[in-house]
């Protein structure tokens, strides 16, 4: 039986991006990204809450506005567009994302996890992110 995500567990994800829902131009191929489900002080981001109840070897697909995708991504809004190469400034950001694995996280992992969320996900809190 598939793992299902809950906070404090590492989940690991493929992710198609693009600016339509048809062309995913950020992302040729897939990249994958790895975070700690639950770890910022504030609770749950948006982001997050898409993952709720499900599990490995699901797909979910999200449009996010992307006057909107600092408040939706939070703490990883840095890493993510970094890791997206993104060049143009889209209406919309279109999602899919494969959850590849949901596993319990290395001790280091998790302390870095949250040093990140304090340090704005990497950026130093200029990225206007508000977390």
């Amino acid at each position: 039986m598939p793992e299902a995500i809950m906070p404090m567990k590492k989940i690991k994800i493929n992710i198609l991006a693009g600016s339509e829902e048809i062309s995913f131009n950020f992302t040729p191929k897939p990249i994958s990204f790895s975070f700690i489900y639950g770890v910022h002080s504030d609770g749950l981001t948006p982001f997050e809450v898409a993952f709720e109840g499900k599990e490995k070897g699901d797909t979910l697909k999200l449009t996010v506005a992307f006057a909107d995708a600092r408040g939706f991504f939070a703490g990883f809004y840095h890493q993510l567009t970094t890791q997206l190469a993104m060049t143009i400034v889209p209406k919309n950001i279109y999602l899919e994302m494969e959850i590849l694995e949901v596993s319990d996280p290395a001790n280091l992992e998790i302390v870095k996890a949250l040093a990140d969320s304090i340090s704005h996900g990497g950026c130093g809190g200029s990225c206007g992110c508000g977390c």
